[in-house]
């Protein structure tokens, strides 16, 4: 039977990011107890309300989605990205230098970061009705709602509220239904086997 665990935004407290240049709320962490240091995998949401660089993280990929807002990004020498709630997930490595610049307002953004050659991750933001989500194969996967959602699996529903998550670990349900108003994420977090291959 899969572990489930709600993860509700009314319970999370905002901490300095590791740089110090704005605030973050964590929604879950692996190991439990890990810090900003020594996480295998770590998903978070920040507020971004002025410019400046991104916390720099040794050997791990970051990928971001921007929740409300719009967010001028430049990843070490690329081109100037605008990033809005309706763009795709950007992945990036998280140590390299990257400064972000919020456009007409604050920004809120979704942040997943894994060890790198220790943990994959993919993130999936799901437009608003019925989708049907497979999660087979995963170590662990996460819905995060932007609006009021339900999630479905065998007998059970899951309500949302915004910003909630509701994380799975292993064994994943083969066929989970999140219906909601607006946009959802799902992300799919897989732990690395000695040969690189990603665990089943």
């Amino acid at each position: 039977m899969s572990i489930r665990r709600l993860l509700p935004a009314a319970t999370r407290r905002p901490t300095p990011w590791k740089n110090g240049g704005g605030t973050t709320t964590e929604l879950a962490v692996f190991p439990a107890d890990a810090g900003m240091n020594d996480f295998t995998w770590r998903v978070s949401i920040a507020d971004v309300r002025t410019v400046g660089p991104f916390s720099d993280f040794r050997g791990v990929d970051r990928i971001l989605s921007v929740l409300e807002g719009e967010l001028a990004l430049v990843v070490a020498d690329a081109p100037e990205r605008r990033l809005t709630s309706a763009d795709t997930p950007l992945p990036f490595p998280a140590d390299i230098p990257v400064t972000g610049t919020p456009i007409g307002g604050d920004v809120r953004d979704l942040n997943v970061m894994v060890r790198r050659n220790v943990c994959q991750a993919e993130v999936e933001r799901l437009p608003g009705g019925t989708v049907h989500v497979d999660g087979k194969g995963e170590t662990c996967l996460m819905i995060v709602a932007t609006s009021d959602a339900a999630v479905a699996h065998g007998a059970s529903v899951e309500r949302l509220r915004p910003f909630d998550a509701l994380l799975f670990e292993a064994p994943i349900p083969e066929s989970i239904a999140v219906k909601s108003a607006a946009s959802s994420f799902v992300i799919r977090l897989r732990l690395y086997q000695g040969d690189k291959t990603p665990k089943k």
